[in-house]
């Protein structure tokens, strides 16, 4: 099974769901700073979910203006829970058998032969 997708990679192809964005647009749009932006559309890259649209020369230096390959499913668009709950029945069950999540271990060293 794959890895949910983060909160800001659901962002970022919101985002370039509406139209190609540069790299300065997509910044000003969700406010995640240049550095981490640059890893995640490189990520997104080689995954398939971005590609380079348009390859802009601004002088001396070349500005890439990112699109979508691929459309964004809806299930990817929602924010996922932070949190685990397990279904109804299961709830349910566990309520009737008064059974809950085991108890904590310990989390100390033990020495063998020191009491």
């Amino acid at each position: 099974m794959s890895r949910p997708m983060s909160a800001d990679s659901r962002a970022v192809l919101v985002q370039l769901e509406e139209c190609a964005k540069t790299i300065d647009q997509l910044e000003a749009a969700t406010g995640i700073d240049k550095k981490r932006l640059a890893y995640m559309l490189w990520n997104l890259r080689r995954l398939g979910w971005v590609t380079i649209a348009k390859l802009l020369k601004k002088q001396r230096w070349r500005v890439r203006v990112y699109g979508l390959a691929r459309r964004v499913p809806p299930e990817a668009r929602q924010a996922r829970p932070t949190r685990y709950s397990p279904p109804d029945h299961i709830a349910l069950l566990n309520a009737a058998f008064r059974m809950g999540p085991p108890p904590a271990r310990p989390r100390a060293r033990r020495i063998r032969g020191v009491r």
